[in-house]
Parts: structure tokens; C-alpha cells; sequence
């Protein structure tokens, strides 16, 4: 398993150009204010990211060894509280909402199988909750290509529960996400999905706590913790060289 590879740069002061087209997701971070840092980040194709879950926990994890302790991120009009807890990463978003949909006609024919219920997270760019069987093999389904653009402006979030005996990581649901309409085909490793999923999951019955395996080719392992209105993700975050790279311990 091998995580979402993200490439930090620490600058002094928001930089003037972006970074351009790269192998990877790219994050720019700088100080706002003492233990306070600001982070912007791009796709590898050079699209300017609204909110990059795990471009933000590898941000966090660059912080942290100057921090020594907990800090703010700010991405946007957003400011996210940082926690250093359990050799992991949290990230505290604002609780998101999901509404339930009826299921769209075109879903079956995108994933190859039938929805078990569907449900939508935010403005009409937002994200679309696809839900599953229990158990349902999450890595057997195909990457959407562009044209799922022509059926919704939403990211999909592709999500299943799942039984202790059919965990492959602990998990108790797994998940993929798709955006090819937004230059993403797939994310490996998706904190903002996972919010997203903590607060559907919490609704349908699985409580406030999720450990969640993204069945992503790469793979990757979150954690969520809803605590009033605010949503905790959390990661583990390994470092080669520069490149911060959230990944499963």
C-alpha cells in the first residue's frame, strides 16, 4: 500500500507564480502567524485544488517538526485546527451534511453494478455518495472516464460497509473516489471523501468513528472522528526526502 504521494515546498511567503504541471500533487505552505500556516495546493496536471485533504495532513506533518505541537492550517476561507495524536496526523473540518437522492439512472451503467442508495454533499460541484452492499469488491469497479461529466458536476464517492471478518485493514467501510471531469480520474488517498463519509456513515448507523480503506490501486488508510460539529481526519504521513506522502503504517 502505498499511499498519495504530495511534494511540500515550506516558502517564507506566498509565492508569486504556481508551480506549474508536475509528477504529483503540489502544496505550497508559509506562515501566517506563529504555529498558523497557510497551504495551496495543485493537481499533477497544474488545476488549483478547492480542498486537499491529504496535501494538508502532509503539510501539517512539515509543520509539526517546527511547530512541536498543535497548529492551524488555512486553505482558502477555510481554517482547519492540526492534532498530533496516535503517530497520526488530524485534520478538524467542519461537519458536511449529506442529503439522500434517488439513485441515478446512469449509475449502474458508470460502475457495472446497481446502487444500494445515493445520497449529495454540498453545492452542485460537490460530491455524490454512491453506496453499495456490504462487502461489495470496491477494486473490481472501472475509473469513470471524462464523460461522467456529462452526467453530473459532482466528484462520486464510491462507498461500502464492512463486515470484521471481510476487513482487509482493520476497516469498517472502504471507499474509491472519482472526479474525471476535474482532471482527477481517481485520488488514492482522499481526507475530503472521507469527511464526507463520516457524516453519511454516522446517519446510517455506524457511529461516530471510521477507519477507512480506499481501494484505490495505490491504496490508503484514514481515520475519522465526528465530534459535534467538527469532523477529525486523520492519517499517517512518511517522508522520502522532500516529498511528503500520506500512506498507511
Amino acid at each position: 500500500m502505498l499511499g498519495n504521494s504530495c511534494r511540500v515546498t515550506l516558502l517564507q511567503q506566498q509565492a508569486e507564480d504556481d508551480p506549474g504541471p508536475a509528477d504529483m500533487t503540489h502544496c505550497y505552505s508559509w506562515p501566517l502567524a506563529q504555529r498558523h500556516a497557510a497551504v495551496q495546493c495543485w493537481t499533477a496536471s497544474g488545476r488549483a485544488i478547492s480542498c486537499c485533504g491529504h496535501g494538508m495532513l502532509a503539510s501539517a506533518a512539515c509543520w509539526a517538526r517546527q511547530w512541536r505541537g498543535d497548529g492551524t492550517l488555512s486553505m482558502g476561507d477555510s481554517q482547519l485546527p492540526c492534532r498530533f495524536a496516535d503517530r497520526r496526523i488530524w485534520l478538524g473540518f467542519s461537519t458536511v451534511q449529506t442529503t439522500t437522492c434517488p439513485i441515478p439512472a446512469w449509475i449502474e451503467d458508470v460502475l457495472g453494478v446497481q446502487a444500494l442508495g445515493c445520497a449529495t454533499a454540498g453545492a452542485q460541484d460537490g460530491y455524490l455518495v454512491a453506496e453499495l452492499t456490504a462487502d461489495s469488491c470496491l477494486a473490481d469497479i472501472p475509473v469513470p472516464d471524462a464523460s461522467l461529466g456529462t452526467h453530473s458536476r459532482r466528484a462520486l464517492i464510491v462507498t461500502c460497509a464492512v463486515t470484521a471478518d471481510r476487513a482487509l485493514r482493520g476497516e469498517n467501510i472502504q471507499l474509491r473516489y472519482f472526479a474525471p471531469q476535474y482532471g482527477v480520474a481517481e485520488d488514492a488517498a482522499t481526507g475530503s471523501a472521507v469527511r464526507v463519509l463520516a457524516g453519511y456513515w454516522q446517519q446510517r448507523g455506524l457511529g461516530d468513528e471510521l477507519q477507512a480503506l480506499q481501494r484505490s490501486p495505490a491504496g490508503g488508510l484514514l481515520w475519522s472522528r465526528v465530534q459535534n460539529q467538527t469532523t477529525w481526519v486523520g492519517g499517517y504521513v512518511s517522508f522520502t526526502a522532500a516529498v511528503g506522502e500520506v500512506a498507511s503504517a
